[in-house]
């Protein structure tokens, strides 16, 4: 227990917002305070990166990643649909990140999946 809140500690120490250079921490981070009941401080980071894209890149898989972890389908949905617009290299792992498992029977996933040209998934 006290290892998990030193580490929890130090990866909030380090990783306070959202920069072009940190999208790949934050959105791990972002991810675990949804999946850990902390919806404010994961829609903060979601909404850091939105604000961040009006004058940065930002990879919106990752955004899709934390929406995912909140288990909102419509906003996974729409930053997934925006990943794929804008052509992330992250989209190639749809088909088997984990992150997407509670979506595989929504048609919207089956025909993002498709588009892409990737398998479904069993």
């Amino acid at each position: 227990m006290v290892g998990q809140t030193i580490s929890h500690y130090r990866i909030q120490e380090q990783v306070t917002s959202v920069t072009p250079d940190n999208q790949n921490a934050v959105r791990q981070l972002g991810w675990l305070y949804a999946v850990a009941g902390k919806r404010a401080e994961a829609l903060k980071l979601a909404r850091e990166f939105e604000d961040l894209s009006a004058h940065s890149y930002v990879d919106f898989y990752f955004v899709a990643m934390i929406y995912a972890g909140l288990g909102d389908k419509d906003q996974t949905f729409r930053w997934l649909g925006k990943a794929y617009q804008e052509r992330s290299n992250q989209v190639a792992w749809l088909a088997v990140d984990p992150f997407w498992y509670p979506f595989y029977s929504d048609p919207r996933y089956k025909d993002l999946v498709r588009r892409v040209g990737l398998p479904q998934p069993e």
